[in-house]
Order: C-alpha cells, then sequence, then structure tokens
C-alpha cells in the first residue's frame, strides 16, 4: 500500500504472462525428478505445484468423511443432494470446456459454448451454496458450532480449489495450450491486492497447504477403517513415508558458485565507521546491482544499487544519467540528491564497461570531476569519495531514506547569500516532501538546526527541498508586470526557460527568485493565484502516454478564473499531445502548438479566461526565455553545511 500510494507503483495484468501456473502444473513433477519424468507444461521448478501422487491420493481419499458426516434434515439433504450433482455436472463441463475450448453445440436455434471460466464461477457459486445448506440445517437443529472432520474437509477442498484457478492466472494453459480467459482476469479490477502480484503461480502455496491438509485427513480416514488392525496400520504409515520420501528425492539444483570474500574496496568501506551510502558503477539495473547488494552485507553501508522485481525511479534514472561517457552534469545533480552518499566505486572489470567509459574513469584518476575526490585503486575496483559542498543555486534537493531520516531527523544547515543587496528581502524555504518546515532569512549568513517532523515516506525517497527567494519591499507591480495582452499584472518578478533535448533538455519558472519547475520531461506548470500565492505546481510527460494529456485537460479546466498559469516544457511533449489538451491550453491565452514538432520548446504565462493569442509566449527548435517584470538573477546562496543527525548537538 505504500509503494503504491507513494511511488505510484503496481504490477500490470500483462505481467503475469510469464508467471502463471499451468493446469499440469499440479500433476507434473518436473526436470528434476529422480523417480519420475513427466513434464507436458515444461514449467521451471520455481513455479510447481506438484505435490505427489501419494498426496493427491490421501487428498482424494479424505472424501470418506463426507460419508460419516452427521445427518441433515430431509429438505435440506434434498437441496444438497440436487446442488452435489448440479456441482458435479460444472466441473465435469469445465473439463469438457478445457479439453474442447472451441467446441459448439446447436440445441434448436440456440449455440451453446462451453467456457471454462462461465463454469468455474458456476461451481463456486453451488459450492458455497452447499456450504451454506449445511450451515443452516445444523443451525436449525441446535447443534454445536465446531466443525466436524467432513467440514473441514468441504472447506479445504472450496479454499483449495479456488486459489488453484487463480495461481492458473488470467488465461488458462494446459500443457502450454490456451483454452481461454480464467476468472483472475476478471478479478483484477476488483481485488486491490491482485494488484500486487506479478507471480500468480504463488497462489499454489495455498493450494499445496490445503492439500497438505487433505492428505492428513485421508490418511486419518484410511487409519480409522483399519482400526483393530494396529499392524497393517503401521505398515500403511510407513509405506506413505516411503512414498513420500520417493517421490520428494530430486536431483540438486544447478546454483552460480560466487565469491564470499570480500573485495579490497569493501575492506576500505567497512573501515569507516559513520552511516553512509555507497553506489556502485555503472549503476546497471541486473546482475551487477544484485552482486553490489550482496557486497554491501560485508561492508555494512547502505547501498543505492538495487534489483528486484520492482526498480525504483531513483534507480532506472541513475542508470539513464551515466549512460553517457565520462561525468556529464545530469550525474553531478544526481549524486548530490541522494544522502548520505559518500562513496562512488567505480567496477572496472565490469565485463559491460565500454572501450570510453573505461578510457574516461582511468583519466580521472589525475584529474577527477570536481564533485569527487580519487581515494585510491582497491584490487579491480577505483574508490573515489563525493563532496556535494559547497553548492550554489535557488533550489536544493536531497533524498533520504524513512530509516535514514527516522534515526536522523535533525537537519543542520549553513547558508549565505550570493550578493547582499538591502532592495531585497531574501530568504529560504526548508520544505520536507512538499511540507513547509520553515523559513529562513537569508540577507545574511545564516545557521539553522531544525527538526523535521514526520510522518515520513516509508517506500518513495523523502525529499528535502531548499528553496530560494526573495521579495521586494513596497513592491508595486507597472507596466513591465504586464502579462500580454492580457490586462493582468504579474504578483512578482517571473523567468520561464524552456529548452527540447537538442537545445538544453530543461526547464525553469522561477517567480522572486524560487524555482518552481519540476524540471521532468513534457510540460511543466505553475498556477498562481492574483496575490503570488502558489496553488499547484505540477509536470504532465505528454511525450510518454494520452494519459498525461487528459490529465492536462483535467487540471488547466478545474482552475478557477484569473488564475495565472505558468508553463515550460522540458525534453519532448509532442508525442502524445492531443488536441483536446491544446485546446485547453488556449483557455490561458496560449496559441502554441508542439503537436508534430518533435523534441521543439514551448515557454508561456497566461491567465485562465484569456483570448488564445493573449498570452507571453514562445515555442520553436531553440532555448527560449521569457521574463515578466524585473527578475534578478544574480541572487541565489551558497550551501556550505548539510547534515541529519540523531539530536540538535550532534554532528
Amino acid at each position: 500500500l505504500a509503494v503504491r500510494q507513494e511511488a505510484g507503483y503496481e504490477r500490470e495484468l500483462t505481467e503475469t504472462a510469464t508467471h502463471y501456473a499451468d493446469l499440469a502444473t499440479f500433476v507434473e513433477p518436473g526436470a528434476r525428478s529422480l523417480l519420475y519424468r513427466f513434464s507436458p507444461s515444461g514449467q521451471i521448478a520455481e513455479t510447481s505445484a506438484f505435490p505427489g501422487f501419494t498426496v493427491l491420493a490421501l487428498a482424494a481419499a479424505s472424501i470418506l468423511w463426507l460419508r460419516r458426516d452427521r445427518p441433515i434434515s430431509a429438505w435440506p439433504a434434498r437441496l444438497g443432494r440436487a446442488g452435489s450433482g448440479a456441482l458435479v455436472a460444472a466441473l465435469a463441463g469445465t473439463a469438457w470446456a478445457i479439453q474442447f475450448p472451441r467446441a459448439r453445440y446447436f440445441l434448436g436455434p440456440l449455440i451453446v459454448r462451453p467456457r471454462a471460466r462461465e463454469l468455474l464461477y458456476a461451481a463456486l457459486a453451488l459450492g458455497l451454496v452447499l456450504l451454506v445448506i449445511r450451515g443452516w440445517s445444523a443451525r436449525l437443529k441446535g447443534r454445536s458450532t465446531r466443525l466436524t472432520e467432513g467440514d473441514w474437509v468441504r472447506l479445504l477442498l472450496l479454499l483449495t480449489a479456488v486459489f488453484a484457478v487463480l495461481a492458473l492466472g488470467p488465461v488458462i494453459h494446459v500443457a502450454r495450450r490456451e483454452v481461454g480467459p480464467g476468472p483472475y482476469a476478471d478479478l483484477y479490477p476488483l481485488l486491490f491486492p491482485l494488484h500486487a502480484v506479478r507471480v500468480t503461480v504463488r497462489f499454489a502455496v495455498l493450494t499445496l497447504v490445503g492439500l497438505a491438509l487433505l492428505a492428513a485427513f485421508g490418511l486419518r480416514a484410511i487409519e480409522e477403517r483399519l482400526t483393530g488392525r494396529a499392524w497393517l496400520r503401521r505398515w500403511v504409515v510407513v509405506a506413505v513415508l516411503l512414498a513420500l520420501a520417493l517421490e520428494y528425492a530430486v536431483a540438486p539444483a544447478a546454483y552460480d558458485s560466487e565469491r564470499w570474500a570480500p573485495r579490497p574496496v569493501d575492506e576500505m568501506l567497512r573501515a569507516d565507521p559513520d552511516d553512509v551510502a555507497v553506489l556502485e558503477w555503472p549503476p546497471k539495473l541486473g546482475n551487477p546491482a544484485a552482486d553490489a547488494m550482496f557486497r554491501s552485507l560485508w561492508h555494512g553501508k547502505r547501498i543505492v544499487n538495487g534489483f528486484s522485481g520492482y526498480v525504483p525511479a531513483l534507480n532506472r534514472e541513475l542508470h539513464a544519467r551515466f549512460l553517457a561517457p565520462g561525468f556529464p552534469p545530469e550525474a553531478d545533480t544526481a549524486l548530490r540528491q541522494i544522502y548520505p552518499l559518500r562513496y562512488l566505486v567505480v567496477r572496472l572489470a565490469e565485463p559491460e564497461l565500454a572501450t570510453e567509459w573505461l578510457a574516461g574513469w582511468l583519466a580521472a584518476r589525475s584529474s577527477p570531476p570536481p564533485l569527487l575526490r580519487f581515494r585510491g585503486t582497491f584490487g579491480d575496483d577505483d574508490l573515489y569519495e563525493l563532496l556535494p559542498l559547497p553548492e550554489r543555486g535557488v533550489r536544493s534537493e536531497r533524498w533520504v531514506s524513512h530509516d535514514f531520516l527516522r534515526r536522523h531527523p535533525v537537519l543542520h544547515l549553513r547558508l549565505r547569500p550570493d550578493v547582499s543587496d538591502p532592495d531585497v528581502n531574501q530568504s529560504v524555504e526548508v520544505v520536507l516532501n512538499g511540507t513547509l518546515v520553515e523559513r529562513l532569512p537569508l540577507n545574511s549568513e545564516a545557521t539553522e538546526r531544525l527538526l523535521l517532523p514526520p510522518p515520513t515516506r516509508r517506500a518513495a525517497p523523502n525529499v528535502i527541498e531548499l528553496r530560494y527567494g526573495y521579495r521586494r519591499p513596497g513592491f508595486a507591480p507597472d507596466e513591465r508586470y504586464q502579462i500580454g495582452t492580457t490586462g493582468v499584472l504579474s504578483p512578482g518578478d517571473l523567468r520561464v526557460s524552456s529548452a527540447g533535448r537538442p537545445y538544453g533538455n530543461a526547464s525553469s519558472i522561477l517567480f522572486n527568485g524560487t524555482e518552481l519547475s519540476r524540471n521532468r520531461r513534457g510540460y511543466n506548470v505553475v498556477a498562481l493565484d492574483p496575490g503570488g500565492r502558489v496553488i499547484e505546481m505540477a509536470s504532465f510527460d505528454t511525450f510518454e502516454a494520452n494519459a498525461a494529456s487528459r490529465k492536462l485537460e483535467t487540471w488547466v479546466r478545474q482552475l478557477p478564473m484569473g488564475t495565472i498559469v505558468v508553463g515550460a516544457v522540458s525534453d519532448e511533449a509532442s508525442v502524445y499531445l492531443t488536441r483536446a489538451a491544446v485546446a485547453a491550453l488556449r483557455m490561458l491565452g496560449v496559441v502554441g502548438d508542439l503537436r508534430g514538432r518533435y523534441r521543439e520548446s514551448h515557454a508561456f504565462v497566461g491567465v485562465k479566461g484569456a483570448e488564445p493569442g493573449m498570452a507571453l509566449e514562445a515555442f520553436g527548435p531553440r532555448q527560449i526565455d521569457l521574463c515578466v517584470g524585473r527578475p534578478r538573477l544574480d541572487l541565489g546562496y551558497e550551501l556550505t553545511d548539510f547534515a541529519l543527525t540523531s539530536s540538535v548537538g550532534t554532528r
């Protein structure tokens, strides 16, 4: 739930396409069995749901308990017999539909097409009805609510079958042959837990639990029938145990051997007593990332690399930003953001290391990038220490994990203004996950210790932002603050920059020196009320999907009339930009239409309700800069200290 809420992540139905259970997997031993050679589905061992023929036979024997159940009233008994007959018919029909999925039958003018999915629904409904009949009859007779052995068998049969059907996934397969859709596809939109499932065969774990309990009831039923013949009972139990042992005899799995001894660089990292993080380069997803996680078990430091069924967006972005040879500016920004990142390990012996990358890193030993300090070569690895401070700008971000922030909730800051000017009042806002924590005056050097309040994100990174801004004392707008030809005056200084990928690949929206653009691919927009209050900041990746255009349209339409809207494109915004989204932008006085203008720039300052063409805007194949008012571009701050500690007095 936390990952879904904070990171927007869930499993799509299509992701189950190769991780389902085949009906044959419930009765096939698999290729590793030493006793059998029977594997019609060809599934790997991880997806096998075979409990053994002995268990299946004992589970079938558990039905003997149904004949020993307490009798029920006459008319419920008649209903039960009718329901049982219908259940047998539904199950037989399901087997027929699976065997002949394309069969059609003509009943006069009617065409009947048996489908396994509908027959399974009918079987489930009949199973529930039969349970209700027994429970109702017991209640009418005033019997104890304690379940009999027969009641347990009925419940376990139903649950075992339900989880077996779920394990089949959205499409039912028999020996790798598709026979039609299964109930899972219908349940996916209705049951949120299924949105966290990729490997549907794991529902078979509960099927195996049910079969194990049914087998226990079956063995008990056989023992009951052998009462008075102790020697035969003992031999039956011994025979069952031997049969289980023979069926569970499998060839050893083939595992890759991994060197467990620590690398020389691991010894160096372990010697650092501080709680810091390590990033191993290249930050490729897959085996190198998994190996980096494994090495962290020795050196004990937090690791940025990670690999599992779910790869966080941060890891994918890091990988993309490091794709260029050398050390691109995007990588510089990304490394500064990760806290408490201290070390970068460069794996020079990585087989996938390109020649140009290797040459660049070898040269970096003597001339490292400004952000890094070379610490030495340890075996096959180069070690660099990160030097993120001092940092200059108008906005800084640090991404912190839930665990680290919970243990280190006190923020220590030291900043100073780039320029001291009595004509402006400068400040820095400290923001945690979008919520203002403190506004610090910055007309001179500022040192501050702040307790960062809960709640914090548990799955997504916790983002600590420093946002610079200024105010003009006695501010009075004049014609320089006119927004296009809308007749509306801006409540402050605005500078808007847009650069498609070939022209800078960035967006910026500065309002009174405060950077408000999220600088993500597509349209980055900010809504201001006439008094200068930020209503909302958003981004819409109209390069990725139509859904982003729909969201952009909805976002514009719900804004109140008179709202000032500032927008800037970064990277690319044309591929899935729709006519409706362009029409929504026209409601702001904008006429620019990027459809068919791949990776071009677009910047605007508009007002909700203005006629098209009245906004201040520009677009085209170049970097674009727009100004309203008297924006100061020489102002900002220098960050000289940023640290998270466990208490106010601890460093």
